[in-house]
């Protein structure tokens, strides 16, 4: 079932492959809520949910522990990990495009400044012929 709230199409639905995660998924394991938006979170404050969440996580085993305890809780690190690896690649991902549709942008209007200049010299020279 897919709806569109405020302009954006919110999918209930799983995305393929059930093991797959997404934003709102590795978010919300890391501990923030619903409304807490990706892009407005610094990586910083996600590291330390990360790292909350795997101090909680370590702080129910112990030696004693039996082994169903023990494999849920891996179970649980892998979940970490993989949402944190999932932000981190994310971030990178969004900043990396951010930076090359900025260095497009300075090309395209270097591009303009020398095709400018060419134009100007062009003129010139008519100029001074006619």
């Amino acid at each position: 079932m897919t709806t569109v709230r405020s302009g954006h199409v919110v999918s209930i639905e799983p995305l393929g492959d059930e093991n797959t995660i997404d934003t709102a998924q590795a978010m919300a394991l890391l501990g923030f809520s619903c409304s807490k938006s990706f892009y407005n979170t610094p990586m910083e404050e996600i590291q330390e949910a990360f790292a909350q969440k795997v101090k909680e996580a370590h702080s129910g085993v112990n030696k004693q522990s039996n082994l169903k305890h023990k494999e849920t809780t891996k179970a649980k690190l892998r979940k970490l990990n993989e949402a944190l690896q999932f932000l981190v690649h994310k971030r990178e991902k969004s900043e990396t495009l951010a930076a090359w549709k900025r260095s497009g942008k300075k090309t395209k209007n270097l591009l303009k400044a020398v095709n400018g200049f060419q134009l100007g010299e062009y003129l010139s020279r008519t100029t001074k012929r006619a």
